[in-house]
């Protein structure tokens, strides 16, 4: 609210309710009165689908003046009237279905987030893939995957389609094929994380399961001590970017 000028890149709005803006609220109000804010959020590679309002705005309302502008976004614009609608050039829009894997079960059938089986993936047949712009994008997507392949990025916070090598540790005391080996797991203080063929400028994350990174490591060694003490019990995500390959190990805090 008030000035505020975000600009939000490759994220996904599907599935939320409100009276009015089901996706988002654009607003310039001051908070105790007037109007003389700057509020003006920019989108691009977003997707805004599924979202309802009982009153305005399936996917977006504007208050005071406000502005909603979006590009190479996948945006479902039924019932938008104005003044809720986009402002700008609108470059690269799509309007048709993004064709989710399963927008009704947006962390899959494990029930955790950052996962291969999150329903808010894109099908391969999906509008959305290989269609976003470039511009300041990230280097991986929610899970992991690098971005960017085929020579453009998708729509939304999933990559599709990936060169890149991914592998995944799963269960107690893990060790896959490329020999990293993560224990104990599960554990209580401190997790280590080994792997004798580790090169300088691999990093590690560990997210939790609603996307949040809570450790990063810019260059990890081939012996590296994690302190997980502090964290609240649950299930965690680690990966290893190194090269093109992505590791990915779930992992669980007692």
């Amino acid at each position: 609210n008030g000035n505020a000028n975000p600009t939000v890149i490759n994220t996904v709005f599907a599935k939320n309710t409100a009276a009015s803006g089901g996706g988002i609220v654009s607003d310039r109000l001051n908070s105790n009165t007037g109007s003389s804010g700057n509020s003006n959020p920019a989108f691009a590679n977003c997707i805004f689908w599924g979202n309802t309002a009982s009153s305005i705005g399936n996917q977006f309302y504007i208050l005071g003046g406000a502005t909603f502008s979006a590009a190479y976004t996948v945006i479902d614009l039924t019932g938008q009237t104005s003044p809720h609608i986009l402002s700008g050039a609108n470059t690269g829009n799509i309007t048709t279905n993004p064709l989710f894997v399963n927008i009704d079960n947006g962390p899959g059938a494990d029930g955790c987030w950052l996962t291969n089986d999150d329903g808010l993936r894109l099908q391969t047949t999906s509008p959305g893939i290989n269609t976003g712009n470039n511009t300041n994008v990230a280097t991986t997507d929610l899970t992991g995957r690098l971005r960017i392949v085929g020579g453009t990025v998708d729509m939304g916070a999933y990559e599709t389609e990936n060169t890149g090598v991914i592998t995944s540790l799963e269960g107690v005391n893990g060790m896959n094929d490329n020999g990293i080996h993560l224990y104990p797991n599960p554990a209580v203080n401190e997790i280590h994380v080994e792997h004798d063929q580790l090169e300088d400028g691999s990093v590690i994350y560990l997210y939790s399961t609603l996307g949040e990174v809570i450790y990063q490591s810019p260059s990890i060694r081939q012996h590296e001590v994690i302190n997980v003490s502090m964290l609240a019990k649950g299930i965690y995500v680690i990966h290893i970017i190194q090269q093109n390959k992505v590791h990915r190990i779930r992992w669980i805090k007692q």
